[in-house]
């Protein structure tokens, strides 16, 4: 069996759509948060990390693998965010003013639809399946962390679980927050814990 940690990074600059297109940093906030999940992360003691290669999950990480240089990390691309193309970095507000009837094409789609150059959410669903197949469903490591986006990790769920796209907006991780799922033989996977800011005090409770 795999335990598989899910870690969205921790709060970021920026506002609205922040998608693949944002490659900003942490918050100040977001440095404190990344501190505290260092001891998150050495109670799971992964063999395996698994990261987006943008700033801000590159610096959530960082305080952890400062002190564990020996860890393996991999930063793939297909764990970046969403594509949000022209929505890209504005806010629900500043979209309906200067995109209005982009945003209701989008809104009414939301499977097969995509911002004006940005990325639907089949096309996100696609690209992290194939990062399951690539690499977690062949990686030995009992112990895996995926360090990731709100975007990605949804749909890792969702793959995972084996349910489709159509419940990805189903589940809900805050940045900073963590999931785990369980992965059993034949890739039957169970998820045990959603949206925590810790495993070790989730364990706890369920003693």
């Amino acid at each position: 069996m795999k335990r598989i940690v899910l870690l969205r990074h921790a709060q970021c600059e920026g506002e609205g759509y922040i998608g693949a297109g944002s490659d900003v940093h942490l918050t100040r906030t977001g440095r404190a948060r990344a501190v505290q999940l260092s001891a998150e992360i050495e109670g799971l003691a992964p063999a395996m990390i698994y990261s987006s290669p943008l700033l801000r999950c590159r610096e959530t990480l960082m305080p952890y693998l400062e002190k564990n240089q020996q860890t393996l990390v991999s930063y793939d691309a297909a764990l970046r965010e969403m594509e949000f193309g022209s929505f890209e970095s504005l806010t629900y507000e500043q979209i309906s003013r200067r995109y209005p009837e982009a945003q209701t094409a989008w809104y009414a789609n939301q499977i097969t639809g995509r911002p004006p150059g940005g990325e639907s959410l089949q096309e996100l669903h696609s690209r992290v399946a194939g990062f399951l197949s690539r690499k977690i469903l062949k990686c030995p490591a009992e112990r895996i962390l995926i360090c990731a986006h709100g975007g990605s990790l949804r749909a890792l769920i969702c793959e995972l679980l084996a349910i489709g796209l159509g419940h990805h907006w189903d589940f809900r991780l805050e940045r900073g927050n963590l999931a785990e799922l369980h992965l059993h033989d034949e890739h039957i996977a169970a998820l045990s814990c959603l949206n925590t800011v810790s495993l070790i005090d989730q364990k706890d409770r369920n003693a």
